[in-house]
């Protein structure tokens, strides 16, 4: 095939990819129409930055949001059924799911309220980026960004659902309404333009999502710009708590633990102790984290003697949250060191449990090497249609 023929080819396949899209979803209706051209822009520049196929993005917000109708989705812009989580300090919306009180009865449950529905998009990529979650959903990102049927059974494979039927759900959605032609790039979007196009959300947001490759104080920077990095933080308002009657503060983004070490005037090692997560002076906080600068107690001091673990938390969110010693936390609830309470199980912060009631739990070894066998029963995300 001579060039000027491959160019009307090529010229003619975009053509017919663009028509077929026009009219994507004709048979299930105008609503699905709308939504994807809505929101296909902002799943595509995602699909640029994090790998997330654009395809899976959407179809999961389709499925989760009732295409867009759900009360959650209209009223506080949350398209994946995010739940607060404990280290979330933004606007909140609270509706009842499956979240239940110590007497087993239904209670609402805590969802994140967004400023836009792009945000909560960019909300969904973090979650399933966080490296911190590497051990379960790191994987999901071997497979390539067009491999939509890789990624809907492996996200269910992580945990992300219990349907059993969520990944046919899934391919069947991106299957009838073409939405795999978004992965394809048919549309000719540039990785520049896509992460401008994210970071361009950001900022109109408050820069209330941080990006998954979240801005690092390099090791080797020069003490000048060192410097001015803290001038910046400092002219930027913290926010502080007093948890269990010692003092935190809230991490912002491009935060790391030398600069917030630098600015309270604490050594290294000393906020280290107060906040076991930490290890290294350059190691990745993220917005939201609590970052205690003050020792923490050995007992909950308030009103709450137990606490009900929550999807996607660890004892050491736990210790956070309540400002307890993360060992301390482990010896009242006869714990090995390392281990993860499974969802729903109750935690001791106060006392000693009894070694017949002590939670059930994943052991350290289980809870870094499982495979097909998830530390948290249901759903990360929660779907709310």
């Amino acid at each position: 095939m001579n060039n000027i023929n491959y160019s009307l080819f090529r010229g003619a396949l975009v053509f017919f990819c663009f028509f077929a899209f026009a009219n994507v979803g004709s048979s299930t209706g105008p609503i699905i129409n709308q939504y994807v051209s809505q929101y296909k822009n902002i799943a595509i520049a995602e699909m640029h930055r994090t790998g997330i196929p654009a395809s899976i993005k959407i179809a999961q917000a389709l499925l989760e949001s009732d295409f867009g109708r759900s009360d959650l989705a209209l009223t506080a812009n949350n398209h994946f059924g995010i739940k607060c989580g404990g280290s979330w300090t933004g606007d909140t919306f609270y509706k009842e799911d499956d979240d239940r009180n110590e007497k087993g009865e239904l209670i609402e449950s805590c969802f994140r309220s967004y400023l836009s529905a792009e945000e909560s998009f960019i909300a969904h990529s973090k979650f399933l980026s966080d490296t911190r979650k590497g051990y379960r959903y790191g994987f999901l990102f071997e497979y390539g960004s067009t491999d939509y049927h890789s990624w809907a059974h492996g996200l269910q494979k992580a945990g992300y659902a219990t349907d059993p039927k969520y990944p046919h759900k899934l391919i069947k959605i991106i299957e009838d309404n073409e939405l795999y032609l978004l992965d394809e790039n048919v549309f000719g979007t540039s990785n520049t333009t896509a992460i401008a196009q994210t970071k361009s959300i950001q900022t109109k947001e408050n820069n209330t999502i941080r990006e998954e490759k979240p801005i690092l104080v390099d090791k080797t920077q020069s003490e000048n710009s060192f410097a001015k990095a803290e001038k910046e933080k400092k002219n930027t308002k913290r926010r502080y708590k007093s948890i269990n009657g010692s003092r935190a503060l809230v991490a912002m983004e491009g935060d790391t633990p030398e600069l917030i070490a630098k600015q309270e005037k604490l050594s290294f090692k000393k906020l280290s102790i107060y906040n076991e997560y930490i290890n290294t002076k350059d190691q990745v906080l993220y917005e939201g984290d609590i970052i205690f600068l003050k020792a923490k107690k050995k007992h909950f001091e308030g009103y709450k003697s137990r606490h009900r673990v929550r999807e996607g938390e660890t004892m050491q969110d736990i210790a956070q949250r309540y400002g307890i010693w993360l060992k301390e936390l482990y010896r009242k609830n006869r714990m090995p060191q390392g281990s993860q309470a499974l969802k729903g199980e109750q935690i001791v912060l106060n006392g000693l449990v009894k070694i017949k009631k002590r939670p059930k739990f994943k052991t350290e070894s289980e809870y870094l090497n499982e495979t097909q066998e998830f530390l948290f029963e249901g759903e990360d995300i929660t779907m709310t249609n």
